[in-house]
């Protein structure tokens, strides 16, 4: 009987966790293709429950911002109060993303 019911709950988890996953590498892609890095100042980073809470401030336009982004890992190489690049959805400026946890960086 809880075969039943738990069955089906556990098909549709599968796929709309895949369609969550590639939305939001969508959204991170289309910031980063299309987006303006601007000067972001991480005001806080707390681990919690696996995954890294950073909350960072930065002005876009004549307004300031103040963002939260969770990212799993387990060494970032950044601390509260660091200065960092970010890119901003000139579209939507609420959505910024840390240069440093999403670009790859090439050695020449």
């Amino acid at each position: 009987m809880v075969s039943i019911i738990l069955g089906p709950i556990a098909l549709l988890t599968i796929p709309i966790g895949i369609f969550l996953l590639l939305k939001r590498v969508g959204t991170i892609r289309r910031v980063f293709a299309e987006g303006v890095p601007v000067e972001a100042i991480l005001v806080q980073k707390r681990l919690s429950r696996g995954e890294w809470i950073l909350r960072y401030r930065y002005s876009y336009g004549s307004d300031v911002y103040e963002v939260v982004n969770y990212v799993v890992g387990w060494s970032l190489g950044i601390q509260r109060g660091d200065r960092l690049e970010a890119v901003v959805n000139p579209k939507k400026p609420t959505q910024a993303f840390l240069t440093t946890l999403y670009l790859k960086k090439v050695s020449a």
